[in-house]
């Protein structure tokens, strides 16, 4: 299901900062484990990183790993507003 001027795509370098700042501000890190930076740009670069935009606000992102045909999730958040 699609919301008028919400995308989801594979994230670049660019959304690493947004989707980071987003984690911060949504996440406790004495609770939660938090993906660092550098582990979101590397993400990014394998195409194993997705972020869901709405207008030029990063509102969502899912992280995983893949081994062979197999992908596990490790992480996937989305804002609550």
């Amino acid at each position: 299901h699609s919301h008028a001027g919400s995308q989801v795509r594979s994230a670049s370098q660019t959304d690493v900062p947004q989707i980071t700042a987003m984690l911060e501000r949504l996440l406790d890190p004495y609770v939660e484990q938090i993906p660092t930076e550098p582990e979101l740009a590397f993400a990014a670069d394998e195409r194993r990183l997705l972020c869901l935009r709405k207008a030029d606000e990063v509102a969502g992102m899912l992280m995983f790993d893949r081994k062979g045909q197999t992908a596990h999730l490790r992480y996937w958040h989305v804002d609550t507003d």
